[in-house]
């Protein structure tokens, strides 16, 4: 299963790659991307960014809908031409633009968020309400192994400066009392 795939490492670009290969095999022909704020109330930090040839000129868009979802803690599903009247700006009108998008909430202990998102550049209405409830099981099975990760990275970083001013004290002991 994904959440026994993606608990088998702490390495959390490991899981993005297993998450994202789940995901393609499941959704072929979608993008994905993920954004997790490093602190709770922090900005998005984008983790994954869509693969679309061009899509970075449709970041701007999407990081927007992801701070919709971090702000309503709500997923979104947007199919449809004319449910984008709210989120797109006319001034961008030579940008590819995503056909279809979902954005579903990572939640995670410490009250940090993230943003698990899915796009189809080609065409409207290429995520099914079946589809967005699969994505919205992906999310949450990510969450937990997710979290593991960033609390193993952590306590690596919390014993490599534990290991530092070990040794520092060390070396000061032995210059007082030689």
């Amino acid at each position: 299963s994904l959440g026994r795939a993606l608990r088998e490492t702490f390495d959390l670009k490991a899981q993005v790659y297993i998450l994202r290969q789940t995901a393609k095999d499941l959704l072929a022909g979608h993008d994905f991307s993920l954004a997790i704020q490093e602190f709770p109330g922090g900005p998005l930090e984008v983790a994954v960014s869509f693969l679309q040839e061009d899509s970075h000129q449709s970041a701007a868009e999407a990081r927007e809908l992801e701070e919709q979802v971090v702000r309503t803690l709500s997923p979104i599903l947007i199919c449809e031409d004319w449910q984008w009247a709210p989120y797109r700006s006319a001034s961008r009108p030579n940008v590819p633009q995503m056909c279809t998008w979902c954005g579903v909430p990572i939640h995670f202990s410490d009250e940090t968020l993230g943003v698990f998102s899915v796009a189809s550049f080609q065409r409207e209405r290429a995520i099914t309400k079946e589809q967005f409830e699969l994505i919205k099981v992906l999310a949450y099975e990510a969450a937990g192994a997710f979290e593991n990760a960033l609390a193993f990275k952590k306590e690596q970083q919390r014993a490599r400066h534990l290991a530092v001013l070990n040794e520092i004290g060390r070396k000061l002991n032995s210059v007082m009392n030689p």
